[in-house]
């Protein structure tokens, strides 16, 4: 028998998690989608009754609040196979005008560019902190159009394949990740070397 699957989707403001779940969600079927947009404080609750329930859940949040990574714990605890989908922008200024374009309101209310930078940085510091919580994380680059780049996977924390690109957050993620003994060396070389590599 196949393990449930806890999918935790996951990035800035503006950086495509609806669309993303959105657009696969014939390949979705029999998940429990979770939108923190739509249900608020309740998502996690909701989340837990799942995983309790030994239900598919997919989980689309920003990651601001650190305790969304309980969830890895717990469902890995109760046999879940766990994925992180990192979906990211290089830098707040491309949340912040991805933001502007499309007039992204959250609960009535414009989200403000003060709000939009502090949620990138701490996605960003939950990403690098709280990344090898899950059995594959997976960090697509979703700042052109309507194409997303793989730039790189984890199976838990090893590096498991890197593709080299001109961006500052896979750098940003190694030097933060490595300075909180989250990466290993081989891992940080790799993705500061900015070399094509996929492990054999």
């Amino acid at each position: 028998m196949s393990k449930p699957e806890l999918v935790l989707v996951v990035g800035c403001n503006a950086a495509g998690k609806s669309t993303f779940i959105r657009t696969r969600l014939s390949e979705l079927a029999g998940f429990d989608v979770l939108m923190t947009d739509v249900y608020k404080a309740r998502t996690k609750d909701l989340a837990k009754n799942a995983i309790a329930q030994r239900k598919n859940v997919i989980l689309e949040t920003v990651f601001n609040d650190e305790s969304f990574k309980e969830l890895a714990d717990l469902a890995r605890d109760a046999g879940y196979q766990t994925s992180l989908v990192v979906l990211f922008l290089d830098s707040i200024e491309q949340s912040i005008n991805r933001v502007a374009s499309r007039g992204t309101q959250q609960s009535g209310i414009t989200i403000s560019g003060s709000n939009i930078k502090i949620n990138f940085n701490e996605s960003f510091k939950n990403v690098a902190t709280y990344f090898f919580y899950f059995d594959r994380s997976d960090f697509i680059y979703t700042g052109i159009g309507n194409v997303n780049h793989l730039i790189m996977s984890f199976q838990k924390s090893e590096l498991i394949s890197y593709h080299s690109n001109e961006l500052d957050y896979p750098q940003k993620f190694a030097q933060y990740s490595f300075s909180k003994d989250r990466l290993d060396e081989d891992a940080h070389q790799i993705i500061i070397a900015n070399k094509d590599y996929k492990k054999d």
